[in-house]
C-alpha cells in the first residue's frame, strides 16, 4: 500500500510537471500574421513563425487558438497555460497577466482613403469623425484615451473594409497589423499617433521558469537580429536581456 502511495504521488507530480511544460497561444486571426485556415486546421502567418522559434528554443511545446482579441483578454485569465500576444501592457491590465520582455516594436498609425477624404495630418482632425479600431486593442485604448469614441470591430478586417467602403472616415492599428492587409496601396498612413511594444501576455499561474525560458529565448533571438522585422533592433554582445 505504502509503495502504491509513493508511485501515484510521483505520477502526479510528473503529470504535473509536463503539463507545465506546454503553453497555448491565442492569436487574432490576421492574413499573413496568424492566418487559420479552418478548413483543414492549419495555421502560418510571420506571428506563427516567430512563436514557434520562441518556444522552441524555450523547449516548449506549443498550440494555437484562433479568437477575437476582447475574447483573448477574457481567456487567458481563466486558463492556466494560456498565453496571448496582440494584448497592450497598461495600467488598467498590468496585474491582470505575467508578462514577458518586448516581442515587437509597432507603431499606431491613423489610416484614410488615398483619394476621397476626409484627411488627416493630427488629432484634432479627428473630431467628430468615424473611427474604426479593434475592440480592446492598443488603438482603441489610444483613441479612447484621447476623449475620442472609436466605432469597435472583433477584426482589423472588418475596419480595412469599412474604410474602403466610406463606413468610416479613420482607421486606427498597429502597423504590423495594418500592414498584412493593405493591399494595393490603400488604404494610406494620414500619421503615427502613437508606439508601443507588445509583450506575450500569461496566464497568472504560469510558472516562473516558464517565464524566464521565454525571456531567455527572446534574447537570444534579438541577439541574431530576428526580431528585426518586428521593429526591435538586434542586440549587440555586450548588452544584458
Amino acid at each position: 500500500m505504502r509503495v502504491h502511495l509513493v508511485l501515484t504521488t510521483l505520477l502526479a507530480i510528473s503529470s504535473s510537471a509536463c503539463a507545465t511544460e506546454s503553453v497555448v497561444f491565442y492569436l487574432p486571426n490576421l492574413p499573413g500574421i496568424a492566418e487559420f485556415n479552418h478548413t483543414d486546421h492549419s495555421i502560418h502567418g510571420r506571428a506563427i513563425d516567430l512563436l514557434r522559434k520562441l518556444t522552441d528554443a524555450a523547449d516548449l511545446q506549443v498550440s494555437f487558438k484562433s479568437a477575437p482579441l476582447a475574447r483573448i483578454v477574457a481567456n487567458i485569465p481563466r486558463e492556466p497555460q494560456a498565453c496571448g500576444i496582440s494584448i497592450k501592457r497598461g495600467d488598467d491590465n498590468a496585474a491582470a497577466f505575467r508578462w514577458t520582455d518586448p516581442i515587437s516594436l509597432q507603431r499606431i498609425v491613423v489610416y484614410e482613403r488615398p483619394h476621397s477624404g476626409p484627411y488627416a495630418q493630427n488629432i484634432n482632425d479627428l473630431s467628430g469623425k468615424r473611427i474604426g479600431a479593434v475592440r480592446a486593442s492598443a488603438a482603441a485604448k489610444k483613441i479612447e484615451s484621447l476623449g475620442l469614441v472609436p466605432e469597435l470591430t472583433a477584426d482589423a478586417l472588418s475596419n480595412h473594409r469599412k474604410l474602403l467602403m466610406g463606413r468610416i472616415d479613420f482607421w486606427v492599428s498597429g502597423d504590423l497589423e495594418a500592414q498584412s492587409i493593405i493591399d494595393s496601396k490603400q488604404p494610406v498612413e494620414a500619421f503615427v499617433l502613437d508606439s508601443n511594444t507588445s509583450r506575450i501576455a500569461c496566464n497568472l499561474q504560469m510558472p516562473d521558469p516558464i517565464i524566464q525560458r521565454l525571456n531567455q529565448a527572446i534574447y537570444q533571438l534579438r541577439m541574431q537580429g530576428q526580431l528585426t522585422p518586428f521593429g526591435l533592433p538586434a542586440l549587440g554582445p555586450t548588452k544584458e536581456p
